[in-house]
């Protein structure tokens, strides 16, 4: 019958309106908020994080590469100190909450463990507890990850667990020893465990010393009192740049 149509396709129409709103205008308005909140805005680090609130409310299929960002712009905003500390602490937060969401969304997607435990781990040491169990978990999930396997041994680095630190590095440049940055951060580790053999074994077939040019190294001899290392590392920048005057 005719009103039967009608009733018919007015909830034909409702559906229609609430699917396309779901499949197009909420992608499209966390996709704009997300670009604003990566951008920078006139009222800084505040404006950011409120875009980055908007696109979690939408709640679409953005919200993984949304919380991937915001933990990204929280650690640049941890870093600078211009920002406000309360600012600081709530942005650092609400990241941190926002991916533990996105882990028990996708608890066997390494990657998500693995951002979390390396934003915790920049912390520092009051947060290493925490960032072991991120860390130790995206390795168990995706064990030939050599990145994530540095990423661990950065971790027990930066906390003078040497001999896990050396351990790890060794374990990610086994996987692959031609991967450049597995070699210098296991040869890096063995400076900071003083084992100047085992980082000449590394270092010195492959670039002629042991004094390669790398600001890491810089400060791991600067922070051992090697002077002459870090030396010949800034007489090389020199020797490259003579014309250079901040070199």
């Amino acid at each position: 019958s005719e009103p039967v149509q009608w009733g018919a396709a007015g909830i034909i129409g409702v559906g229609f309106i609430i699917v396309f709103f779901g499949a197009n205008v909420r992608p499209i308005l966390a996709s704009s908020n997300l670009i604003k909140a990566m951008s920078p805005q006139k009222g800084g680090a505040a404006e950011n994080l409120s875009y980055f609130k908007k696109v979690f409310e939408s709640d679409t299929f953005a919200n993984a590469e949304a919380r991937e960002q915001l933990m990204l712009f929280a650690g640049k905003v941890l870093a600078t100190p211009e920002v406000p500390e309360a600012l600081r602490q709530e942005i650092g937060l609400f990241a941190y909450q926002e991916m533990q969401k996105q882990i028990a969304a996708a608890p066997l997607d390494a990657r998500y463990a693995y951002f979390e435990g390396a934003f915790l781990r920049r912390l520092g040491p009051d947060a290493a507890k925490e960032a072991e169990v991120y860390l130790l978990k995206a390795v168990e999930l995706s064990p030939q990850k050599q990145g994530l396997i540095i990423e661990l041994g950065t971790l027990y680095l930066g906390i003078k667990e040497y001999p896990k630190a050396l351990a790890e590095m060794k374990k990610a440049f086994d996987l692959d020893p031609t991967f450049e940055e597995a070699r210098r951060m296991y040869a890096l580790t063995a400076l900071y465990a003083n084992d100047y053999k085992l980082a000449e074994s590394l270092l010195v077939p492959i670039y002629g010393s042991l004094a390669i040019d790398d600001d890491r190294f810089v400060t791991a001899f600067v922070g051992r009192g090697d002077f002459a290392n870090a030396i010949k590392i800034w007489q090389g920048r020199v020797d490259k740049n003579p014309k250079d005057a901040r070199v």
